[in-house]
């Protein structure tokens, strides 16, 4: 089995043994407009444990002050949640400070639950103009066909308001 794989299963797995010590982590992350709750519940794959996992790629990613925003469900085209945080990641010459990541749930297939399905970034020039990781996120095909990324995009002009409407704690 792939590593990969595995981090995700290990991180549910101290949500489950520990859920008051993730709770507890969880919420030291969480904007305090936020809505979901940090609350983790062992028998139960919800919002919360989706942002666990998200905080856990985010970290993985080497995202300074990390702040949880908003979260959503969603059931197409996969079953997951899509999480939005804002914080500090500078990538090649480039710096993000807005995120949304996508990770699954356990509707589908429970030993997928926790893996993240998409990774999107966004940070914004001295003219206040969003630019994308991946670049694809950005880019509207002309036939009116979306990169994978660009999918998970929804509700664009309020995914990239974030950083007003959450400002930084």
């Amino acid at each position: 089995m792939c590593i990969a794989y595995m981090i995700p299963a290990f991180i549910l797995k101290m949500v489950t043994l520990m859920p008051d010590v993730s709770s507890v982590i969880l919420s030291h992350h969480m904007h305090q407009d936020c809505s979901v709750e940090s609350t983790l519940t062992v028998d139960e794959f919800n919002m919360s444990t989706a942002c666990w996992a998200a905080l856990h790629v985010l970290y993985l990613r080497e995202v300074d002050s990390i702040q949880i925003c908003e979260a959503m469900r969603i059931e197409a085209p996969l079953s997951g949640y899509l999480i939005d945080a804002t914080g500090i990641w500078n990538e090649g010459e480039r710096q993000y400070t807005l995120f949304r990541i996508g990770i699954r749930d356990d509707e589908e297939d429970p030993s997928r639950a926790g893996n993240e399905f998409v990774f999107l970034a966004a940070g914004f020039n001295e003219n206040g103009e969003a630019y994308y990781y991946p670049a694809t996120a950005g880019i509207e095909d002309p036939d009116g066909n979306f990169s994978l990324e660009r999918e998970y995009l929804l509700n664009e002009e309020e995914f990239l308001s974030i950083p007003q409407r959450f400002p930084w704690q």
